[in-house]
This record gives C-alpha cells, sequence and structure tokens, in this order.
C-alpha cells in the first residue's frame, strides 16, 4: 500500500497535484453531514453549503453520487480500475484518481441525474436535466473540464468546490 500510495502519479502520467500527502489521513466525524438517501457524507462547511445551493433550485433531479472519499475508499476504486484495465496504473489513473489525489478527500463531490445511475458517471450525463440545469445556473465548476492537461478523462459531474489542496 505504500508504494503506491507514495509513488509519484506522474509516472502513471496523472498530473494532478496530491492533496492528501499522509496515508493515515483520517476524515475527522464531526466534520462531516450525511446527506440522506445517498448514502454518502460532505464535509461541513463549504462542501455542504455548495450542495445546498445546487439542491436548492435543480431539487430532486440532481443527486449527490458520490461525496467524501477516505483514503481506503480511494484506494479500493483505484485498485479495482487497474484491475479493469489488466493491471495497468496508467490506464487506471485516467479515470479514478490514485490515492491521495483524488480532491474527494477535501471538498469536492460528484453529482448526477436522479434514476440515471452509472451512466452519470459518462459523458451522457450532459445529455440529462440535471446537467442543464447546473450549466444553466453556473454551478459547473469543474476540476476536470474537457481537454484538461492533468491527463484525467473529462468528468461533468465532478463539482469543485475549492482550488485550495
Amino acid at each position: 500500500m505504500e508504494k503506491i500510495f507514495y509513488r509519484d502519479a506522474r509516472d502513471y502520467g496523472f498530473l494532478d497535484d496530491k492533496p492528501l500527502k499522509n496515508l493515515t489521513h483520517v476524515v475527522p466525524r464531526n466534520e462531516v453531514v450525511r446527506i440522506a438517501r445517498t448514502g454518502n457524507y460532505l464535509y461541513r462547511g463549504d462542501s455542504f453549503e455548495a450542495y445546498q445551493r445546487i439542491k436548492k433550485p435543480i431539487g430532486n433531479r440532481v443527486e449527490l453520487t458520490s461525496g467524501i472519499r477516505s483514503i481506503i475508499k480511494q484506494y479500493r476504486l483505484f485498485l479495482n480500475k487497474a484491475y479493469e484495465s489488466g493491471g495497468n496504473f496508467s490506464l487506471a489513473s485516467r479515470q479514478v484518481a490514485p490515492p491521495g489525489y483524488s480532491y474527494h478527500g477535501l471538498n469536492d463531490f460528484d453529482v448526477g441525474q436522479a434514476g440515471f445511475g452509472e451512466l452519470n458517471f459518462t459523458e451522457q450525463f450532459t445529455g440529462t436535466e440535471a446537467y442543464r440545469r447546473l450549466a444553466d445556473l453556473g454551478y459547473l465548476n469543474l476540476r476536470y473540464p474537457r481537454d484538461n492537461l492533468l491527463g484525467v478523462r473529462y468528468e461533468p459531474w465532478h463539482i469543485m468546490v475549492s482550488n485550495a489542496a
């Protein structure tokens, strides 16, 4: 685990910064809010407030699809993607940030169209009513826009809460 965590993800072609530099980073329970009917949590403050601002005008058409991710959860997602990619960490890191590199550990979160399922994590999300409303209302502050230079696929569902790492 340490070898994967402390390796520079640039070796895989993932060029974004590493916001969580400590393998033992812990999400303090008293700093999070559970979002009902989603199975996800958001940090109190900026993250929760951003989600509330989105939900108010869009309502139940938009849902939280992924909130805070611990280092362990990010490991699971990354290693599963690496397995699906035949053990290729470079291919995996274009779709899932390596452990320590996900801004879900800080404040970012993912949203989707209610009832759209796994398609929320594809470009097909951009054809949904939820996406159109997010765009119309100016809530699409994307961390990974189209043609980004970070080695990461376009993620129109990933809401960037702050630029700070």
